[in-house]
C-alpha cells in the first residue's frame, strides 16, 4: 500500500501526463479497501495524499474526495512530519483551486505557512508550496505578494540547484499571468 503511494506521489513532481495514474487508483483502492494495517500514521498521510492526488486529477467525484480530504485534514494536525503535511497541503491547495474554493484555500495556505515557520521544510517543498502560495495570491488578485512568492520560488531553485523543470516552468508561467 505504502509502496503504491510513493510511485503514485511521483507524479507530483513530473506534473505532465497523469493518464498512466489510472491502473495504480485501482491498485491503491484494491489495498485500502482489505483495511490494511499502516505502519504509522505518516505512512497512513502519504498514501491519503497519494489518493487524493490521484483522484483529484484523474477521477474527480465528489464524495471519495470529500472523504479523502476530511482524513488528510484530520491526520495533518497529527503528529506528523512538517515534509509530508506541507506536500498534503499543497495537493490539497492545487485541488481547492481547481474546485474555486479559496475559503478553504486560505486555511490551508495558513497552516502551510505555519509549517515553513517553524524551518523544517526542505527546499523542494518550500519551492513546490510557494508554486501553490502565489497562484492563492493570483487567484485573490493579489499580484505584488504572487510575484514574491513566485519569485522566491525562482531564488529556492537557483540556491539549492533544484532542477526539476516543473518548478522553474510553473513559477515563470505563473510570473506571465501576473505581467
Amino acid at each position: 500500500t505504502v509502496a503504491c503511494a510513493a510511485l503514485i506521489r511521483t507524479y507530483t513532481y513530473e506534473f505532465t501526463d497523469m493518464r498512466p495514474l489510472d491502473p495504480w487508483i485501482d491498485v491503491l483502492q484494491s489495498l485500502l479497501a482489505a483495511n490494511p494495517r499502516l505502519p504509522s500514521p505518516v505512512a497512513e498521510l502519504q498514501v491519503a495524499t497519494a489518493l487524493f492526488l490521484a483522484l483529484s486529477f484523474r477521477r474527480p467525484h465528489r464524495e471519495p474526495l470529500e472523504a479523502c480530504m476530511a482524513r488528510l485534514v484530520e491526520l495533518m494536525a497529527g503528529d506528523v512530519p512538517d515534509e509530508d503535511a506541507a506536500t498534503a497541503c499543497g495537493v490539497l491547495l492545487m485541488h481547492l483551486f481547481n474546485i474555486g474554493d479559496l475559503t478553504l484555500s486560505e486555511k490551508i495556505a495558513m497552516r502551510l505557512k505555519a509549517l515553513y515557520a517553524k524551518g523544517h521544510i526542505a527546499p523542494i517543498g518550500q519551492a513546490l508550496g510557494h508554486i501553490q502560495l502565489g497562484r492563492l495570491h493570483f487567484m485573490k488578485r493579489e499580484h505584488s505578494a504572487a510575484v514574491r512568492c513566485l519569485e522566491h520560488v525562482l531564488a529556492l531553485a537557483d540556491e539549492h540547484a533544484i532542477a526539476l523543470p516543473l518548478v522553474k516552468v510553473y513559477a515563470h508561467l505563473n510570473l506571465a499571468l501576473c505581467a
